[in-house]
């Protein structure tokens, strides 16, 4: 036990408080969002769910993620091995690769299952949990071919289509022209914070502002991150939009999935060893 806590802490030691909060950061919220549905987890995803179930493709990959969907007798397993792989997961060591794995799969059956249970930016959650994956490999061997590093970039990728993709939406959709998506918002249960809907008078001039600014910022998202100059004033602005969307709706994970956007772009990974020495040096 002594020596199993003796590698914990070195590797802990061996990483940069950033890699680890990027390797970590995506499976935190995976095992906040099935904690956050555990309570439901019968209606969900049990032998009684609410779901209609219909056909999918044979093939051998849609039936291995879909088996939670066509067998949800298997529910309870599923659970378990989730949770307890999302928490392994946080381990610094390069055998975490594998409850990594496993909890991205898990989650991805959980989400093929029940979808409408899940939050919007669900995908997002997924595609950087996948490519965090491999984040704790820092063998010589993964070390040579750099494979943190593009990990890394693979992140930042994924923000940037994520974002291009939102703004391609926004822009061709006329509730988001219109400055009208707390539309929706409103009409759905306990969706907007209730300080927001007593503010009758102003609660137009909210929605335009919160819907335009998040519009221009996804527009712009691109350019902001990948010129270095203007990086971190992108940040901070993508940091005040997380705030005010906190501050308006309820749903935590949507919030904590937004700030997951920015993360990669916050935190800096160097392709090697010598390039962290050269570096240093250069301070």
């Amino acid at each position: 036990m002594k020596q199993l806590l003796a590698i914990i802490i070195s590797s802990y030691r061996g990483h940069s408080k950033g890699a680890l909060i990027l390797a970590q950061a995506p499976f935190v919220l995976l095992l906040l969002q099935v904690l956050l549905l555990f309570s439901e987890r019968r209606l969900l995803w049990g032998v009684d769910n609410l779901f209609y179930r219909f056909g999918h493709a044979d093939d051998f990959l849609s039936n291995a993620i879909l088996r939670l969907y066509y067998t949800p007798e298997l529910s309870g397993w599923i659970l378990i091995v989730h949770i307890l792989s999302c928490v392994l997961a946080l381990l610094p060591v390069a055998v975490a690769v594998l409850p990594r794995l496993c909890a991205w799969l898990t989650a991805l059956m959980l989400y093929a299952a029940a979808p409408a249970a899940y939050f919007q930016y669900m995908p997002l959650l997924l595609a950087m949990s996948f490519a965090s994956i491999g984040l704790c490999l820092h063998t010589p061997f993964f070390e040579r071919i750099h494979v943190r590093y593009w990990l890394h970039a693979l992140m930042r990728a994924q923000s940037v289509l994520f974002a291009c993709a939102f703004a391609c939406f926004a822009w061709g959709t006329e509730q988001w022209l219109q400055g009208q998506t707390f539309y929706y918002a409103i009409h759905q249960d306990a969706m907007i914070r209730p300080w927001v809907l007593q503010q009758r008078e102003i609660l137009g001039s909210m929605s335009a502002g919160f819907t335009y600014t998040l519009i221009v910022f996804a527009t712009l998202f691109p350019m902001l991150m990948m010129i270095r100059s203007m990086r971190i004033k992108g940040i901070y602005v993508g940091a005040v939009i997380v705030i005010a969307h906190a501050l308006l709706f309820n749903h935590v994970m949507n919030t904590l999935t937004l700030a997951l956007l920015l993360l990669p772009w916050g935190i800096h990974l160097p392709r090697s060893k010598q390039q962290v020495s050269g570096e240093l040096e250069e301070r």
